[in-house]
């Protein structure tokens, strides 16, 4: 009956860390997407699974309260987030979310025929004669 007691109270130490985990991962999952850091987002949420799983060691003592709250953190997180998204973009005069590049600011979209000088176009793309391609017959 000792083991067993033992056991228990090990494993509660294992769920509060991983309540604990969970909650500081889903937080900073969602500064992450606040800041517009898609990799740390990731591995936050990451983390916050690891925490999450960990919490499920509380059900061996018969506590479902830790895995609840340690479940329910990373969606109240990005539903926080979704919403401060939102007003932000509602108050703000200028919306970073409806915001499109333009050739002009993006080099990347500039197509290579749009550009006057054609020394800077190194790259030239050939097409074979149609009488040189291989004939496909199903």
């Amino acid at each position: 009956m000792e083991t067993t007691l033992a056991l228990a109270d090990a494993f509660g130490l294992l769920a509060h860390a991983g309540t604990i985990i969970a909650l500081a991962s889903a937080f900073i999952t969602a500064v992450a997407i606040c800041r517009g850091l898609p990799n740390h987002a990731g591995v936050a949420a990451a983390g916050w699974l690891i925490g999450a799983m960990l919490s499920l060691c509380a059900t061996f003592a018969g506590n479902w309260l830790l895995p609840a709250i340690a479940t329910a953190a990373l969606p109240a997180a990005l539903v926080v987030t979704g919403a401060f998204f939102f007003a932000r973009a509602a108050l703000s005069p200028r919306s970073p979310i409806a915001h499109h590049p333009t050739p002009e600011h993006c080099p990347a979209l500039r197509h290579p025929a749009d550009e006057s000088d054609d020394a800077t176009d190194s790259v030239t793309t050939m097409r074979a004669p149609d009488a040189a391609r291989p004939s496909v017959t199903v």
